[in-house]
């Protein structure tokens, strides 16, 4: 999982008009809802060998995204966005893992 040089191809698919939680809190709140999808190939050579790529890792999941647009009395504080992304199916797991299975991540903002 660490290389010098990389690819990657992200996408999603959002399906939010199926979910409206916080109609009413629109202005603070927003919630948006995706099906992803994410592949990518990372270099794993030593910088003093010939460039050699690793096997292609890619994944699928679900994930929701919680957008804080105000923060009311504390309005310095900028949009923020907490994501929490499930990614149900990995084409290379770890040895004690299996490709479909229940996994989670939680991050703050949106990394690309």
């Amino acid at each position: 999982y660490r290389g010098h040089s990389g690819a990657s191809l992200n996408s999603e698919l959002e399906f939010d008009d199926l979910v409206k939680p916080f109609p009413k809190l629109k202005r603070y709140l927003d919630l948006n809802t995706y099906a992803f999808a994410d592949a990518g190939i990372i270099n794993i050579n030593s910088p003093n060998e010939s460039l050699r790529f690793s096997n292609l890792r890619a994944d699928v999941g679900l994930g929701v995204a919680l957008n804080v647009n105000s923060w009311g009395s504390w309005s310095d504080l900028g949009k923020t966005i907490i994501r929490a992304d499930f990614p149900i199916w990995m084409n290379r797991p770890r040895a004690d893992q299996q490709f479909f299975q229940f996994r989670w991540l939680i991050g703050v903002d949106r990394a690309f």
